[in-house]
């Protein structure tokens, strides 16, 4: 199986819902067959990819090495997928964060009645 998951992406156009990967097979090294169907009428498709060339570049590429690898010809061909892929990455980014920031502040709270409990603990041993 070369990819699991779901095609999020792309709403069924018979109910709006999304297509689950059932299966998929690598028909050579760069294009691959995905058999999806969808998560709310159960609508069969057949996706097909063909990986060509990288839009974006691989985490922790220094600048230099980004400019030698993307020419400004090949950045204005893909500026459409570069532009979904940095809007795509930036909300999942900015959900995780959220939820992070969640976290912090039941932490903070946990703390707060962590050090209440203490104090009282503290009071109780003076005789306060």
């Amino acid at each position: 199986m070369a990819f699991v998951g779901s095609f999020s992406w792309c709403p069924c156009p018979a109910c709006g819902g999304f297509y689950k990967i059932r299966t998929s097979r690598k028909i050579i090294a760069r294009y691959v067959e995905y058999y999806t169907s969808c998560q709310k009428c159960g609508g069969k498709k057949k996706f097909v990819r063909r990986f060509e060339e990288s839009v974006w570049p691989s985490i922790g590429m220094t600048e230099k090495e980004v400019r030698h690898k993307y020419s400004p010809a090949q950045v204005r061909a893909a500026l459409e997928e570069i532009d979904f892929i940095y809007h795509d990455k930036k909300q999942l980014m900015s959900d995780e964060l959220a939820k992070l920031e969640n976290q912090a502040k039941l932490f903070r709270e946990r703390l707060k009645s962590h050090q209440k409990e203490y104090d009282l603990l503290m009071a109780i041993a003076a005789d306060k």
